[in-house]
């Protein structure tokens, strides 16, 4: 442990001595001292230190043959501290013609890792599909297929889904394919309920909406307040007591309205169920 230390009062020293006389070409050794102790730095998890270090290899040697080497390295201690927007942009920037050969294959599948962790599913599914169709005899080509598909899955997207598991059929065993496709043609056939409907019956009978969309207890619940409304509005009525049944009768009128409301919520949140479940259950299946 005394090593490191003492690498760093070297790196500290070197920073004087540029300071002092000028600029001046680095030699091979300034260089490697420095990657060296932003590697340790990864190593130890201290991410956004190692980004300094490593950026700093890549000012006193941005036309070395491995410069793109070390500018993929930034980005992955971007990617490895939760930085995902930095880390997108420095893989793109090497996915996209800045780099050749392994780093660019290399930086891209990273990118569509990244946004993947990032949660930016639809980006990640295009850039799965992407590394497929820029390297097809790649190793990882068949897992950037799933990838894709996986990523359409999860954002809730069927067409692309379909399309790219059909475009990527060799990604999956015969057995894997037939499974998945039943559950992508499975969703025309959930069980839906219909918000219009929902508001309809409730319009005709209070409660009966939320009974179709499936929440039979707040569909009782319902129709008991309707009715406790409704009774002591008649029997304030019934008492001449006109004003407090006309109060009743108001406060009827806006429940009554609201049973029709709430309805139609209970059917569109039934529907929101079943598509995160049916999407739930078919990513289980990948």
């Amino acid at each position: 442990m005394i090593g490191w230390p003492l690498c760093a009062i070297a790196l500290a020293c070197l920073s004087l001595s540029s300071d002092a006389h000028g600029e001046s070409t680095p030699s091979r050794e300034d260089i490697a001292l420095i990657r060296a102790f932003g590697e340790h730095l990864f190593a130890e998890g201290e991410f956004y230190r190692a980004v300094g270090e490593v950026e700093r290899d890549v000012d006193l040697c941005s036309l070395c043959e491995d410069a793109d080497t070390v500018r993929f390295r930034i980005a992955q201690a971007y990617q490895a501290g939760g930085d995902y927007e930095s880390a997108s942009r420095h893989f793109a920037n090497l996915s996209d013609g800045t780099a050749h050969g392994p780093i660019a294959r290399n930086s891209r599948w990273e990118l569509a890792s990244t946004l993947e962790a990032a949660k930016k599913y639809g980006e990640a599914a295009f850039c799965f599909d992407g590394y497929v169709g820029a390297f097809p005899d790649d190793n990882r080509a068949a897992l950037a297929g799933r990838g894709a598909v996986r990523n359409w899955l999860r954002a809730e997207l069927l067409d692309p889904a379909r399309k790219t598991l059909r475009s990527h059929r060799a990604a999956f065993s015969s057995e894997e394919f037939t499974r998945l496709e039943g559950r992508l043609l499975a969703f025309d056939n959930l069980p839906r309920r219909s918000s219009a409907t929902a508001g309809v019956l409730s319009a005709i009978l209070p409660g009966a909406g939320q009974a179709y969309a499936g929440d039979w207890r707040q569909g009782l619940n319902v129709f008991v307040m309707n009715a406790l409304w409704i009774s002591a509005a008649a029997i304030a009525y019934q008492h001449e007591q006109y004003a407090l049944s006309g109060v009743l009768g108001a406060g009827e009128v806006f429940w009554y309205g609201g049973g029709i409301v709430g309805a139609r919520r209970v059917a569109d949140r039934h529907n929101r169920t079943q598509r995160r479940l049916y999407f739930q259950e078919t990513l289980s299946t990948l």
